[in-house]
């Protein structure tokens, strides 16, 4: 994490340059949410040309507006410990939404779409306040929502991280009552070595799915989807070799190592029942496609709705599909006399709600 800080909390507003000025207030808004896991991920690569594009030709145009939000400790820090507010990411969402809010009169007609990370966000937003969202939005749309283990923010596993991450950042963690104040009084960099998800706060404070089968969600439309391969690539890019299933040599051990990181919660003995539903003979006796299978389903696919067909040269992998909403940020700047927008080969209509 290079040069961090957290004066990054700006919002990007985009919409077409034929947009009449006179109406440009009156459109609907569609507001973005980067991926990255909460660790990564940026508003750069975000340009909609090509999604502001296709609206314009179905005579749905809308305003396309992206933020930027803290990241890893900056924004999920965990433990019992709650001197301030929790689930600052989500304070940042509420608070860019807020001011596009004061900016523009469609405000009401505002729509959440987010990928990955920003999906899960998306999610957040519908369970926060007991499915109260404020008439913050009037629609939600995500890009392979995860369900990742998200446990509670006093759970033992992310206080015991707490204990280590003041030490690491040069805080004293017996000295509870200043433990906040030390590490509030430290240059950024020192304190980018720790960090995990948690929830627990006024925004969303228990578990999504007792959540969503309490029915405590906003009533709005609700338009989450994933792609057919989500699972790959995951497990390959670890460094430990007990958990990567492109080493040699590897096991349906390996896969359930990887599991294990990824939810520390998942006994063997629930991974041995779930394996059976994947027989090995079925992947051609290859581990790391049935790993990858078995991820995608569990983390990103699930009962979520994917398209009728794979994309045979975009491909079908997690974030794929972003290569149809958005160009390269290198691309996005015409020609002195270019239109400003960017045509792609692979183009998918998004119509933000209206009403």
């Amino acid at each position: 994490m290079g040069n961090p800080s957290e004066n990054c909390l700006f919002i990007n507003v985009f919409m077409s340059a034929s947009t009449p000025p006179d109406l440009s207030a009156k459109l609907p808004v569609m507001a973005w949410f980067h991926g990255g896991g909460y660790q990564g991920g940026n508003t750069r690569e975000a340009i909609p040309n090509i999604t502001l594009q296709t609206s314009m030709d179905a005579s749905r145009p809308f305003v396309f507006v992206s933020f930027a939000y803290r990241l890893w400790q900056f924004g999920f820090l965990v433990g019992s410990q709650r001197d301030g507010q929790l689930n600052l990411v989500l304070q940042d969402h509420a608070g860019s939404r807020g001011k596009t809010e004061k900016r523009m009169s469609a405000s009401s007609r505002v729509t959440i779409w987010g990928q990955s990370a920003g999906a899960g966000s998306t999610l957040f937003h519908l369970i926060a306040n007991g499915g109260n969202n404020e008439s913050l939005f009037v629609g939600a749309m995500g890009d392979s929502p995860p369900f990742n283990a998200m446990p509670a923010y006093n759970d033992p596993y992310l206080e015991g991280v707490l204990e280590q991450f003041p030490s690491l950042a040069g805080c004293d963690p017996k000295v509870q009552d200043k433990v906040a104040s030390c590490l509030r009084n430290l240059e950024a960099d020192t304190i980018a070595s720790a960090g995990a998800r948690l929830i627990g706060s006024r925004n969303s404070n228990s578990l999504r799915v007792r959540t969503l089968l309490g029915r405590r969600f906003a009533r709005v439309p609700v338009s989450p989807g994933s792609n057919t391969n989500e699972g790959a690539t995951w497990s390959a890019r670890l460094r430990n070799p007990d958990a990567n299933t492109s080493m040699p040599h590897f096991t349906q051990d390996t896969v359930y190592n990887f599991f294990y990181g990824q939810y520390p919660y998942f006994t063997k003995e629930s991974f041995d029942k779930a394996v059976k539903l994947y027989p090995i003979a079925d992947y051609n006796v290859n581990f790391s496609f049935q790993g990858q299978q078995m991820y995608g389903e569990i983390r990103y696919i699930r009962v979520r709705y994917r398209y009728r067909y794979n994309n045979t040269h975009l491909s079908s992998d997690h974030h794929d599909e972003l290569q149809a909403f958005f160009v390269p940020s290198k691309l996005a700047n015409p020609a002195p006399g270019g239109s400003g927008i960017v045509q792609g080969d692979e183009r998918v209509l998004v119509i933000v709600c209206d009403e």
